[in-house]
């Protein structure tokens, strides 16, 4: 239970990154910034957490059907969403120049 809350903090964090990560783009003026590299960016960020969620929610089925350690699954989505948000602002400050 505490991993599947600890999950639910980590996608909240991300979520907090979309509303903030377009201020990555303040410093942009007319074609300093690849724009095209920040919306895929973006949209990678966004999709992260809830495509990650379905993989968790089926995983912990599969491990229970199996009774296996469902405690994996959690886990692994903790980590999955942390790296694809820490990848995809990085991508969006190398395209915003900063």
């Amino acid at each position: 239970m505490m991993l599947v809350l600890g999950m639910i903090v980590v996608s909240f964090s991300t979520f907090i990154m979309v509303l903030i990560s377009p201020m990555v783009t303040d410093s942009c003026s007319g074609d300093s910034c690849d724009m095209d590299t920040i919306g895929i960016a973006w949209t990678t960020m966004i999709l992260s957490v809830p495509v990650t969620f379905l993989v968790v929610i089926a995983g912990i089925i599969w491990a229970a059907i199996k009774r296996w350690f469902m405690f994996i699954w959690p886990l692994l989505g903790c980590v999955v969403i942390g790296a694809v948000t820490l990848i995809a602002v990085q991508v969006m400050e190398g395209a915003a120049g900063l």
